[in-house]
């Protein structure tokens, strides 16, 4: 897409003003995450932070098994939060320039 020269600064900051607004929309959701069946369920925000962890008490049997769990728990977490971000951001990847949807990231 070409914008016109003359508005160019004013298109940049309105999808500047439309980036910080759905990363904000986006920071407030969460996704919710189990692995090990139900052994571990992490809850993360949209930012990318995580917000909750629930351990059940028999992982704790297994140290090390409780410790793979937990990373894979997060991993999934953040392809979840990545997945909610990129569909949030389709209908305006039209608007930015080739490369530019690292405005949208948290």
């Amino acid at each position: 897409m070409i914008l016109p020269p003359g508005n160019l600064l004013g298109q940049l900051q309105r999808l500047q003003q439309e980036a910080a607004r759905l990363r904000s929309e986006i920071a407030q959701k969460t996704v919710t995450i189990d692995v090990g069946a139900g052994m571990v369920r992490v809850t993360m925000g949209g930012d990318l932070r995580v917000r909750h962890i629930l351990i059940a008490p028999q992982a704790l049997q297994e140290p090390e098994a409780l410790e793979g769990l937990l990373v894979t728990g997060i991993n999934k977490a953040i392809e979840a939060v990545q997945e909610m971000l990129a569909q949030a951001a389709q209908p305006l990847e039209h608007l930015f320039p080739a490369g530019a949807n690292h405005m949208l990231r948290p």
